[in-house]
Order: C-alpha cells, then sequence, then structure tokens
C-alpha cells in the first residue's frame, strides 16, 4: 500500500503540458482547479501481480494540495510536516505539475470533474507493471 502514496505523489509531481497556444484557454482549464483539495483513497486495477489490486483508505486523507490562480501549487502527504511546492498548468485533458527544484515534469492525463468539488486522476507507473492508478480529490 506505501507504493499506492509513491505513485500518487509522482503523479502529483507531474506537470501537465501546455499543449496549446491559447494561453487564456488554458488559464480557463487551470481555474478549475484552484482551491484545496483532499484525496482520502487511491485505487489499484489491472495490476499484472494481483496482490497490487485494490483500494488504499487514509484517514483524513492521503493528500492535501492547495492550488493557486497563478498556477502554483502546495502538496502535503498524510504524515508529513514538509509540503512539496511547484508550479501546475492544465489543458483540456492533461495536468502538468513541475516539482520545485526538479528538472523533469511528467504529465497526466485523463482527468475529469465530477461536478465543481470533485476530480479525479489516473495514471500509471513503470515499477507496477499493468496497473491503472486512480486518484480522487474532493474540493475542502
Amino acid at each position: 500500500m506505501k507504493q499506492f502514496l509513491t505513485l500518487l505523489l509522482l503523479s502529483a509531481s507531474i506537470t501537465l503540458v501546455n499543449c496549446g497556444d491559447d494561453k487564456d484557454a488554458d488559464a480557463d482549464f487551470l481555474a478549475q482547479f484552484v482551491g484545496t483539495w483532499q484525496s482520502s483513497n487511491i485505487t489499484a486495477a489491472g495490476c499484472n501481480d494481483p496482490e497490487e489490486n485494490g483500494t488504499l483508505n487514509c484517514d483524513p486523507f492521503c493528500f492535501e494540495i492547495t492550488i493557486t490562480a497563478n498556477g502554483t501549487y502546495s502538496l502535503l502527504e498524510s504524515g508529513s510536516q514538509s509540503p512539496e511546492t511547484g508550479t501546475i498548468t492544465a489543458t483540456e485533458t492533461t495536468v502538468t505539475i513541475c516539482e520545485t527544484g526538479e528538472t523533469i515534469c511528467d504529465s497526466q492525463d485523463p482527468y475529469s470533474f465530477s461536478g465543481e468539488n470533485t476530480f479525479s486522476i489516473t495514471f500509471t507507473d513503470e515499477d507496477s507493471p499493468g496497473c491503472q492508478f486512480t486518484a480522487v480529490f474532493n474540493r475542502q
């Protein structure tokens, strides 16, 4: 289950690549993420190792991320006292997060919103063959 937390942290540390030329449109996509969000579970499915499938539930949360309108974020992992910080961008389908001090940013897609207060992001990780991880975040 610790691997799920590591994978979620990796996905949260991923920068979404801005593929469009219309910066105003991209700002509109980022606007829907502005606020503080918490994820209380991470689900793994389709893993080559069936024991890796399942849901990790965290109390009170696995991750808390605060995203500002100017494209910065602060991510706090449950049990940590030091948040990760960086920048975030969004397009219609992709979110990119660049951790401060890192030279490589990763892009994750797809993401989807369920109303204005819940979004989910699905990602894979090369260390878990076949696994598809989904984290659901709720606005606080």
